[in-house]
Formats: C-alpha cells, sequence, structure tokens
C-alpha cells in the first residue's frame, strides 16, 4: 500500500511538472509574442508632416587653365616601348634638328631582327635550289630527256622560292624600320 501511494505522489509530480513546463512555454511563447509585436510597432515611428524642400546645387568653378612654354620647345615620345641605352641631351638643353637625343633596345625587335635574317637565309637557299634545278631541267629539256610539264613545274616553284625570299626581305626592313624608330632624334 505504501508502494501505491509513492506511486501515486510520483505520478502526480509528474504531471504537475508537466502542466508547469506547458503553462511556461506558453507563457514564453506569448510573452515572446508582445515583444516582436513592440518591436514591430517600434520599426514604424509614425512622424507628424513636415514639408521638405529639394534644391540641386551645381557648382562651377571657372578657372582657367595656362600652359605656357617657349615656342621653340617639343615634347619628345618613344613610339616603341624598350630600356633607354643612351642618352644624349640633358633636360633643357637646346639641340638641333636630327640630332640623336637617346638610343633605346628592345629584345622583342633584335628577336624578330634575326628571325627574319634566318628566314632570308633559308628562302635564299631554297631560291638558288630551284634556280639550279630549272637550269638542269633546261638543259633536260633542249635534249627531249624530260616533259614540258616537270620543267613548268621547276619554274614555278622557282617563281614562288623568289617570291618567298623578297616577301621575307619585305619583312626584315619591317623589323628594320622599327628598329630605327628606337633612336630618338
Amino acid at each position: 500500500m505504501e508502494e501505491q501511494r509513492y506511486l501515486k505522489i510520483m505520478l502526480g509530480a509528474i504531471i504537475v511538472l508537466i502542466i508547469a513546463t506547458v503553462g511556461y512555454g506558453t507563457f514564453l511563447n506569448e510573452s515572446s509574442r508582445r515583444h516582436i509585436e513592440k518591436m514591430e510597432e517600434a520599426r514604424y515611428i509614425v512622424l507628424p508632416a513636415v514639408r521638405v524642400d529639394y534644391k540641386n546645387i551645381r557648382i562651377v568653378a571657372d578657372v582657367p587653365v595656362i600652359t605656357a612654354r617657349a615656342l621653340w620647345t617639343l615634347d619628345v615620345n618613344a613610339q616603341y616601348e624598350g630600356v633607354i641605352d643612351e642618352v644624349n641631351a640633358e633636360f633643357g638643353q637646346y639641340v638641333e634638328r636630327g640630332q640623336v637625343l637617346a638610343t633605346m633596345s628592345n629584345t622583342g625587335l633584335s628577336a624578330q631582327m634575326a628571325s627574319s635574317e634566318a628566314s632570308i637565309a633559308e628562302a635564299k637557299a631554297s631560291m638558288i635550289n630551284y634556280e639550279q634545278i630549272v637550269e638542269r631541267y633546261k638543259l633536260l629539256l633542249e635534249q627531249d630527256a624530260i616533259s614540258v610539264q616537270k620543267y613548268d613545274s621547276a619554274v614555278a616553284q622557282r617563281d614562288a622560292a623568289r617570291a618567298q625570299y623578297e616577301n621575307r626581305i619585305a619583312q626584315r626592313d619591317i623589323v628594320q624600320a622599327d628598329q630605327n624608330k628606337m633612336i630618338i632624334k
């Protein structure tokens, strides 16, 4: 009997604890809801009507820019990027027309020049080879030892090699002109 009594007390205590926990949860929920409502109301503050005018402000400053320099001065700029190797004039020094003021170097242009020279040598060798072939085929054609078609093919290859050679020379001349621009006058 004593055990049943303790069991009833324990069961009653658990029920009271559950009811208290649910009640406390409801209380927290309700107080949180009220707090959130207060915060929402505080976010939107109603202000009395106030008249506001907008004005555009334009700032104008008239400051004349004056650059004065002598008529005999010129600005000098390089046409290509590079490293200045030598400077032959000082700032403010009087110089003559055509006088070399500075020399520059550009490794990219030097490499292009070397590549152009190598391709010219290659094209020249090819052109000489085809010229010799045409001369041989010409002798053989006179003796009816080869066909006209083979001779014409060799002539066409020679002409193409000659055009290639002239093209490579023109490319080298372009690189040479670019290198000449590395001398600032």
